[in-house]
C-alpha cells in the first residue's frame, strides 16, 4: 500500500530565476532601458517597457524566465 508523504516547509525562502537570453537580446533590452533614461532594473518595471521592446513572444519579464530554483534559507526561523 502506497502512502503519501507530505513535507511542509516554514520559514524564509528564496527563488532564483535563470533567464533565457543571449547577448543580442540583452543589448536590445539595455537600449530600450536607455531610451527610458532609467537603469535596467527600473526600466523593466515600467508598464510600457515591453511594448517598446516590441518582441512578439516577450510581453512580460515572466516570458524571459527559463528555469526557477526555489529553496528554504538555512536559519533559525526555518522548519521542515
Amino acid at each position: 500500500m502506497e502512502r503519501i508523504l507530505r513535507v511542509k516547509l516554514y520559514g524564509q525562502s528564496f527563488q532564483i530565476h535563470k533567464l533565457k537570453m543571449d547577448s543580442s537580446l540583452m543589448q536590445r533590452i539595455q537600449n530600450v532601458a536607455n531610451e527610458f533614461n532609467e537603469p535596467l532594473q527600473d526600466a523593466i518595471l515600467n508598464i510600457n517597457f515591453f511594448n517598446k521592446l516590441n518582441i512578439d513572444n516577450i510581453r512580460t519579464i515572466n516570458d524571459l524566465i527559463d528555469t526557477t530554483f526555489k529553496g528554504l534559507i538555512n536559519n533559525s526561523k526555518s522548519q521542515i
